[in-house]
This record gives C-alpha cells, sequence and structure tokens, in this order.
C-alpha cells in the first residue's frame, strides 16, 4: 500500500503509468469514482473542447486526444495548486509504502530540471503514435506572468521546449 501523495509524485516526477492506473482502480474500488470521467468531465468545464480521454494513464492514442491550446487552458487552470508545481519541479525523491518497508527512489523525467534556471515546473509524455510530448512552464522576464511552451509530436521534446521559451523570451517586449 502506498499513500495517494506517494501515488501522485509517482505520476508526476517519474511518470508512472502503473501509478496512473492504481490511482484509478482506487478511486474506482473504494469511492466509485470513475476517473476518466472526472477527467472528460473537467475538460467540459475549462473549455478543452478539442480534448478526450478513454484511460487515466494517457497512453490510448487511438482514441484519446488533446491539442496544445488545450493543453494550455489545463496548465493555466493548474496554477491554482501551486502544491503541483512543489512536485513538478522536483529533481528526484522517494517514495515509500505505507509500512515504511519499500522505499523506492525516483528521478524526474524532465532533463531540463536543473538544465534551465527559470523552470517552474513540467511534464513529459510519450507514446508511440504521438512521439515525445512536453509541457514546460518558466518564470518569464516580466515577474508577474509565466511562458508556457507545449510540445507535441516532437523526435527531441526537450530541445524544442528549450528553443520555444528561448525564443518567445526574447522575441516579445516585457515590462
Amino acid at each position: 500500500k502506498i499513500k495517494a501523495a506517494d501515488l501522485l509524485k509517482l505520476m508526476l516526477i517519474e511518470s508512472s503509468n502503473v501509478a496512473a492506473y492504481a490511482f484509478a482502480e482506487h478511486l474506482e474500488e473504494e469511492y466509485g469514482i470513475n476517473l476518466v470521467e472526472k477527467m472528460n468531465e473537467k475538460a467540459k468545464i475549462l473549455e478543452m473542447n478539442n480534448t478526450f480521454f478513454t484511460e487515466s494513464a494517457g497512453l490510448d492514442d487511438k482514441n484519446s486526444f488533446s491539442t496544445g491550446q488545450d493543453l494550455i487552458k489545463l496548465v493555466r487552470y493548474s496554477f491554482r495548486y501551486g502544491s503541483l508545481y512543489d512536485i513538478l519541479k522536483t529533481q528526484r525523491a522517494e517514495v515509500a509504502s505505507i509500512d515504511g518497508i519499500l522505499r523506492h527512489q525516483i528521478l524526474n523525467t524532465n532533463q531540463l530540471l536543473g538544465k534551465l534556471l527559470n523552470v517552474i515546473g513540467g511534464k513529459t509524455g510519450f507514446t508511440e503514435l504521438a512521439g515525445g510530448s512536453m509541457i514546460l512552464v518558466t518564470e518569464s522576464p516580466n515577474p508577474e506572468s509565466r511562458l508556457i511552451a507545449v510540445v507535441l509530436g516532437s523526435n527531441d521534446r526537450f530541445a524544442d521546449a528549450e528553443k520555444l521559451i528561448d525564443w518567445a523570451g526574447k522575441a516579445y517586449l516585457w515590462k
């Protein structure tokens, strides 16, 4: 057994699909909550009109979909939950079973953490059909705003995200 908070760390830091499935299964078994249904409901509320989820880990390439614009809506909404970004910017962590017997060291899949100094957080993804994906949130030259880079279908998501952030920082006049 593992705490839900540690499952969240496994999902967000290590991109553990097994943790996503375990979390969804627990919600269904213990509380009768269908996580995928709730994900689609939230997508509608956020007006993510070009997004549809079919399973909790996001691995169903053929039936699940989203767009860069919709993912930006999700990121903007996520800013309400600062604790998510505490997790997303964590380079390494340890999670343990509730009894403390099993311990697991996890490393963040985001290779830009520690490389770019202004990273607030990010999330990586990959499927065979969609290729490499990444959301990266950084501080902007204006301390009152943030830069959000969304990379989809990339062969080098880290380099592409870094280029987007660099370009946006230089291409606009920041006050």
